[in-house]
């Protein structure tokens, strides 16, 4: 799969530690985390090579967790206004969210994952009721979302776009750890959309993606286009 960047564009900082996460799995595989605070990436400075980055990605791609510093906020909400498209995992980790990032997050993005899990806040938060048809049209039409995608790990996943909902059923595996499952679906997700693939293809292929992160072992295996197909292909 293609990184979207045309160029790799890094900021490192002497001051503060690359960051770590430790990570707890129960007897299912699915994870916890402990998120380490402060470390590098709390402290991203816009300059000319982000700006530019950016611009010439295809996508920018970020979580709330990015936010949890009122400088990366104002560093994101920057370079936000630089993409082409803006896509938010939204990836709730308390205590490092409120209702007002959150939605202030939403207003800015194109493309917007979540699990059913965080789903279910948000429309709380917004008293938001009906059918998931109804309550993702509602809040794509609030915050002017073109697309929304949300997981239901072992039972799929659904798109809507222009008013369009598409479902997908899991891809039933022995799950080894769950780490990284939700950033590949999305990764495999976006690497669709970008050459051209219908909604629901994408969707199939990143149903797929992810359920054979999880499984491996850790957060990123070795995986490419073919691997994926040769799965999809013996479920």
């Amino acid at each position: 799969m293609p990184i979207f960047f045309e160029r790799l564009s890094v900021q490192s900082l002497n001051t503060y530690d690359t960051s770590t996460v430790q990570v707890t799995l129960n007897d299912k595989g699915s994870a916890s985390y402990e998120i380490v605070e402060p470390v590098a990436w709390d402290f991203l400075f816009v300059d000319a090579d982000r700006e530019q980055a950016v611009a010439n990605a295809n996508f920018l791609l970020f979580g709330s967790l990015i936010c949890r510093s009122e400088a990366n906020l104002k560093t994101l909400l920057h370079l936000a206004e630089q993409a082409q498209k803006v896509v938010f995992d939204v990836n709730l980790r308390p205590p490092f969210y409120s209702q007002t990032l959150v939605e202030t997050l939403l207003q800015k993005a194109d493309i917007v994952k979540m699990n059913d899990e965080e789903l279910e806040i948000i429309l709380d938060w917004n008293g938001v009721k009906g059918d998931l048809a109804n309550q993702m049209a509602l809040l794509m039409e609030k915050f002017a979302i073109e697309t929304i995608i949300m997981t239901q790990g072992k039972d799929g996943a659904f798109c809507m776009h222009d008013g369009i909902l598409y479902a997908q059923e899991s891809f039933p595996v022995t799950v080894k750890d769950t780490v990284g499952s939700g950033d590949s679906f999305l990764a495999a997700f976006l690497y669709k959309m970008s050459i051209g693939t219908n909604w629901q293809d994408c969707l199939k292929f990143a149903c797929a993606t992810g359920a054979f992160v999880a499984t491996q072992s850790g957060g990123t295996p070795a995986i490419n286009e073919s691997t994926i197909l040769d799965f999809m292909l013996k479920k």
